[in-house]
């Protein structure tokens, strides 16, 4: 299913470190202030942003037609994800085997999540084990079918850090988070195969975490091949305002306009994209400001 391939995806962008207790906010999708409801027009349907009163999200629904769509819910305990579940309606019934339930126990510093099946059927279980910081030691994912562990080493340094990942005694990660400079903070992600690097991708972010440039490198050894992609980012008032791609010494360069509400702090309600003039629109609710209790 599309929606549950992009929400997958959309959570996971973490890494596997974090990736099933993640808790996203509404300030993680460009939206500022007391947000309750924030519903995005796509070319496929609709995406509905749900979020509690502290701003953590409760619930994303995907709409696709009237009778087609997916729902996943957040239930927190004392700041903590709970329970997740990941519902699937087709021809406006739900789909209990690509339905999901997920459930989440912590003891000192262990996290377990077990996943089943609306209609029952065991699908994982897996263990996150964290030092005495929070920095991930191990995490083992298992299904019916398989199993792998991951192996975590953490360096960190007045300036940088580093993040080694291993899978069976190998190395097939390493993050270096790199903090030398006083105005940005710069990111390196290496991806390796039988000790071969496969890919890199490094990424700068200025000191509000706003995306700066990225290089995405792919390599193909056998091909003697290095695919190269270069995107850089501009901003105005806190707004994407240009993003250029370079590729194969093409560039393209896409300019953002938005139109905002009269929230104070405001929220960007429509964003065109030209020169191809595409747009998406957003239709943002807001919590009464005299009510203050959370939920």
């Amino acid at each position: 299913m599309k929606g549950i391939w992009a929400f997958t995806l959309f959570l996971c962008f973490g890494w596997l470190q974090a990736q099933f207790e993640e808790i996203k906010y509404a300030s993680d999708f460009e939206l500022n202030g007391r947000v309750e409801r924030c519903e995005v027009l796509t070319p496929y349907g609709r995406e509905i942003l749900d979020f509690n009163r502290d701003q953590s999200l409760r619930q994303i629904t995907t709409v696709f037609n009237e009778e087609d769509q997916e729902v996943v819910t957040f239930t927190y305990d004392q700041g903590a994800l709970k329970e997740k579940s990941i519902e699937v309606v087709k021809g406006g019934e739900l789909q209990p085997s690509v339905s999901f339930y997920h459930t989440y126990t912590r003891r000192d510093s262990i996290t377990e999540e077990i996943v089943f099946s609306f209609d029952g059927q065991f699908q994982a279980q897996n263990r996150k084990v964290t030092d005495s910081m929070g920095s991930p030691k191990t995490l083992e994912l298992r299904t019916n079918s398989s199993g792998a562990l991951y192996r975590y080493e953490s360096i960190n340094g007045m300036t940088r850090d580093s993040l080694y990942t291993y899978l069976d005694q190998e190395l097939i990660r390493l993050e270096i988070f790199d903090r030398t400079s006083k105005s940005e903070v710069r990111k390196s992600d290496v991806s390796y195969t039988d000790s071969i690097v496969t890919s890199i991708h490094w990424s700068s972010y200025d000191l509000n975490n706003n995306m700066l440039r990225e290089v995405d490198s792919i390599f193909d050894y056998n091909a003697r091949l290095v695919d190269k992609t270069e995107k850089t980012y501009s901003y105005s008032e806190g707004l994407l305002e240009v993003l250029k791609e370079m590729r194969l010494n093409q560039t393209k360069t896409k300019r953002f306009i938005y139109q905002l509400d009269n929230h104070t702090p405001p929220n960007w309600v429509k964003r065109i994209e030209q020169p191809s003039n595409a747009y998406t629109t957003r239709i943002i609710t807001y919590f009464d400001p005299n009510d203050s209790i959370p939920r």
